[in-house]
């Protein structure tokens, strides 16, 4: 059974070391402001004044008001830290907090481009499109291309980049359903996607292998015989995976 691949949340762990490298320098510092400023405080007024004269001491109260106009009080240089230190906090933790749940819009999103994806293969991975791989993979550089063997080259072309495109849109959603099922319809869109490029390759080999043995074999050989009912059995086995993808894809629009 297939199982989510795993999402890791490096960016959560990232943005909760920087938060803590910002946020406890910053608390080192108010502690720091908090105890130096006011001893500094302390000692700039208050105090008394000393005088010496001759070989008398003479002690003059100091009226506390020579130095009060230039002395900033400690207590407003705490509130311009606490007042900073609230405000960086505040940025950090909004410009930093990761997003634990995808919202709705998100999960959707990637509904949707999981479909169109698999819309897309499902109409173009088609018999015509294997028979046309087979025959090209023998007449490689023997025959001219015609038109519709280019456009069947354009198309496959684009089959590896839009079912790589279409897998990982559905393990995401398979990832951030919002409930079980629409988990298991995502299941089941990989399952399907999967097994259709498998049959589209299965049938291009038949049909590869028995224009090889047509070239060497006699009408009647049974190994040509063997080839075509290999034939018969690849191109049965697309058209059913090919309706098994339209009912996976089905059920994952009704989620849309």
């Amino acid at each position: 059974m297939h199982q989510p691949r795993p999402h890791r949340q490096h960016g959560r762990f990232y943005n909760l070391g920087m938060r803590k490298s910002i946020v406890v320098p910053l608390l080192v510092l108010f502690l720091a402001v908090s105890v130096v400023v006011p001893a500094l405080a302390t000692d700039d007024g208050g105090d008394a004044t000393t005088t010496s004269v001759s070989d008398a001491t003479t002690t003059v109260p100091d009226d506390g008001e020579s130095d009060t106009g230039s002395v900033t009080p400690w207590w407003l240089l705490i509130l311009v830290g606490v007042a900073l230190i609230m405000i960086v906090a505040a940025l950090v933790s909004r410009g930093s907090s990761p997003t634990t749940e995808p919202s709705p819009a998100t999960w959707k999103d990637r509904a949707r481009t999981g479909y169109a994806e698999g819309r897309w293969l499902a109409d173009s991975l088609s018999e015509d499109l294997a028979i046309w791989r087979g025959n090209s993979a023998v007449d490689a550089g023997t025959t001219p291309i015609p038109d519709s063997g280019r456009a069947h080259e354009d198309t496959w072309k684009q089959v590896p980049i839009r079912l790589e495109n279409a897998k990982t849109a559905l393990y995401s959603l398979e990832a951030s359903a919002p409930d079980s099922r629409a988990r298991s319809y995502a299941q089941s869109a990989v399952v399907a996607l999967d097994t259709l490029r498998a049959a589209v390759d299965s049938r291009a080999d038949a049909r590869a292998t028995y224009r090889t043995l047509e070239r060497s074999e006699p009408s009647g050989s049974p190994t040509l015989a063997e080839a075509r009912d290999r034939e018969i059995r690849s191109s049965t086995n697309l058209h059913r995976s090919r309706d098994e993808l339209s009912k996976a894809l089905g059920a994952l629009a009704t989620i849309l």
